[in-house]
């Protein structure tokens, strides 16, 4: 009788690695996927955030200033000519303290302008600008659409401003 010698065959060994490979590959899938998933949902946060954002300048800001000095222009052209519209992507109104408000898209990134100092108070990039005046029963009202775009996702939000004269 021969002696057995200890270890292990070649078919066991390949059949161990390749075990051993499909679990490492299984892992790793699942580790891409969940890095992919906590990156969309950032992105999804760090959007919805700009909006709450937006939505506090509207308010604190915006809300507070005078009807009939709401001027919508449909493009820097139009401004510039001092050719006002129903819609549009710029909008400039003053408050009744005198400070003087204007909001644009600019580059892809919101605008809002304070007596002529200029700022961007949020991150994303914005895709679209919208502003459409409408009459109501206690002055204007203003529909405000606005898309933000941060990598692949994008956040369309929109408001309804009413300005009393």
């Amino acid at each position: 009788m021969g002696t057995r010698e200890k270890g292990f065959t070649l078919v066991e060994l390949t059949s161990a690695m390749t075990a051993g490979a499909i679990l490492v590959v299984s892992f790793a899938s699942i580790l891409v996927l969940s890095t992919k998933q906590s990156s969309a949902i950032g992105r999804r946060v760090a959007l919805q955030q700009d909006v709450i954002v937006l939505n506090g300048y509207i308010r604190e800001q915006l809300l507070n200033t005078i009807g009939d000095s709401l001027l919508i222009y449909a493009d820097t052209t139009a401004e510039q000519s001092g050719i006002t519209s129903n819609s549009g992507s710029i909008i400039t109104t003053e408050d009744i303290d005198g400070n003087q408000y204007r909001i644009a898209l600019s580059n892809q990134h919101l605008d809002w302008q304070k007596n002529g100092l200029s700022h961007q108070p949020v991150d994303a990039e914005v895709l679209t600008l919208n502003f459409q005046k409408r009459s109501s029963s206690i002055g204007k009202r203003v529909d405000l659409s606005i898309t933000f775009f941060e990598e692949e996702d994008t956040v369309t939000h929109e408001w309804i401003l009413a300005f009393r004269n």
